[in-house]
């Protein structure tokens, strides 16, 4: 979370990013996130950072709401709620892959 703070604090400035584009710098933070979460989420070894996963998703979601659709322009939304729909696809697949690795790879049928 600070990296990604970090980053949008660097980023921002050194551009000269709008309001809309910088709300999708942070929209893609937050995705990044969510997916390093869902990534280092080992099953039941690490079933905090599968919560994490969902609260920055979640968070994500409000973002975009209070933030990107007031502030955006259609390219800066394109690609927020594009980055988005992507983290809303692959991080479930993400946590379902490494707790069927740390589960012994078989799922019941």
């Amino acid at each position: 979370g600070a990296a990604s703070g970090w980053l949008v604090a660097v980023v921002g400035p050194a551009a000269r990013l709008d309001a809309g584009a910088l709300a999708a710098v942070r929209t893609a933070a937050l995705v990044a996130v969510a997916l390093l979460c869902a990534g280092l989420g080992h099953g039941r070894r690490r079933l905090e950072l599968v919560w994490a996963t969902y609260v920055a998703l979640g968070a994500a979601a409000l973002k975009i709401l209070v933030q990107d659709v007031p502030n955006g322009r259609p390219a800066t939304l394109f690609l927020a709620l594009g980055l988005f729909g992507g983290a809303l696809i692959v991080a479930p697949r993400l946590v379902r892959r490494r707790a069927g690795e740390a589960g012994g790879g078989a799922a019941p049928s």
